[in-house]
């Protein structure tokens, strides 16, 4: 189960929860700025594929991890938890910003 995605703006006032990573329709309000709260827990999980088993860090329980819609001028929070036994590091792919 995925962790509720907070959505909140100074423009459109309150906060609001959106269940897992929901991109948030903000069509009503042109440029709107906004910040989004993500955390992500890190675990291990064992994978069979092709008759084979191999033990593979998680993030939420998903492989690859979970997707990060955002517009120019969002502001992403992002907190990992590291509940791998050993230090581990995250890579952002395709960011354009």
């Amino acid at each position: 189960m995925s962790s509720p995605l907070i959505v909140s703006s100074p423009i459109l006032g309150d906060t609001k929860n959106v269940e897992g990573f929901a991109k948030l329709d903000t069509t009503f309000v042109k440029n709107a700025a906004i910040t989004m709260h993500y955390k992500f827990d890190t675990n291990m999980k064992n994978v069979t594929r092709l008759s084979q088993t191999k033990s593979i860090m998680t993030i939420n329980n998903l492989f690859p991890g979970p997707r990060i819609i955002d517009r120019e001028g969002d502001r992403l929070v992002i907190k990992v938890v590291n509940h791998v036994q050993y230090n581990t590091s995250l890579h952002w792919y395709e960011t354009n910003r």
